[in-house]
């Protein structure tokens, strides 16, 4: 998965998997904005054509931040979902690859990360985000309510 960031409207998620001596795959740039065209630019024919798996606007956000599939144990309901983010809002956002290259199940989940710059995982997998102001963040899983 890879986070494309958008010029003026949109954000993207972009789905490649790796394949050795293949041609250069094509994003859309500058002809498109994740699926809306662009008026006045010509797509490049060069590469296979890619289409975004996920997408937000600039009301959501300005700048997405690629994540990672999670692979850790202390929060199941991320189990092998791509997280990723934006660094504007803070929001993030999860997702589940399907085998046919596509994604299900994009949800807004509830924390959000100030001047998200960068998500990575620790030795045992768990997600840390890293802020624009230096602050690292580690998730936990939420507190049940009533909880001391």
């Amino acid at each position: 998965m890879i986070g494309d960031v958008g010029q003026d409207d949109v954000e993207e998620i972009d789905r490649l998997l790796p394949e050795p001596d293949e041609p250069p795959k094509n994003l859309g740039w500058s002809a498109f904005e994740g699926t809306e065209r662009i008026g006045g630019h010509d797509l490049d024919r060069g590469g296979e054509l890619i289409w975004p798996v996920a997408v937000y606007t600039h009301e959501q956000g300005c700048s997405v931040t690629g994540g990672v599939v999670y692979a850790g144990s202390r929060l199941s309901a991320l189990g092998r979902r791509y997280v990723y983010g934006d660094f504007c809002s803070g929001s993030l956002w999860s997702l589940e690859g399907t085998p046919d290259g596509r994604a299900a199940d994009v949800r807004r989940e509830q924390a959000k990360v100030p001047g998200l710059t960068h998500i990575g995982t620790d030795g045992e997998g768990e997600l840390v985000f890293a802020s624009g102001n230096g602050a690292l963040y580690r998730a936990v899983p939420a507190r049940a309510e009533g909880a001391g």
